[in-house]
């Protein structure tokens, strides 16, 4: 949903950080030939990435070894681009809806040590992560389960 869903006639650069083997880069490029793209995960990730691409996309698919939870040298402008699941406001659900939301959350919590967010929790959330991040909202494709998110890195 996401390569059909996003303006990518107007991106020149995609990094894609911490998407494995390189799988979603590899639509992209075969889709929209104007992108270049560099996807960063952990050394033996970029490894077996590399072994995997396409030889007609190593001159706009590049893999650079990179753990996320250090510095990311990304320059001012730059979008930040997430496709998640984003957790129904409870109280707008019928409470057959709202249990099966829960229940999902509790799953995530229990087996990934992570939570879903309701759309009002993304805005704080990059603020909380770093105050230079603008959050310019999330949209749900027609017929999606995930959201595309989107941010401004404005440092």
């Amino acid at each position: 949903m996401i390569l059909d869903n996003y303006p990518w006639n107007d991106v020149e650069t995609f990094v894609d950080v911490g998407e494995s083997h390189g799988s979603i880069v590899i639509e992209l490029t075969n889709q929209y030939p104007q992108i270049k793209c560099v996807v960063q995960n952990l050394p033996d990730t970029v490894a077996e990435g590399v072994s995997r691409l396409p030889a007609n996309l190593k001159d706009r698919v590049t893999f650079i070894a990179h753990n996320f939870f250090t510095p990311q040298p990304i320059t001012k402008g730059s979008r930040i681009i997430i496709h998640e699941r984003i957790l129904p406001t409870l109280n707008t659900l019928s409470t057959m809806d709202a249990k099966r939301a829960s229940n999902m959350d509790m799953g995530i919590l229990q087996l990934l040590n992570a939570q879903q967010r309701e759309q009002d929790e993304w805005p704080e959330l990059f603020r909380r992560a770093d105050p230079r991040y603008r959050h310019l909202g999330a949209k749900k494709p027609a017929g999606a389960i995930r959201w595309i998110i989107e941010a401004e890195w404005e440092g």
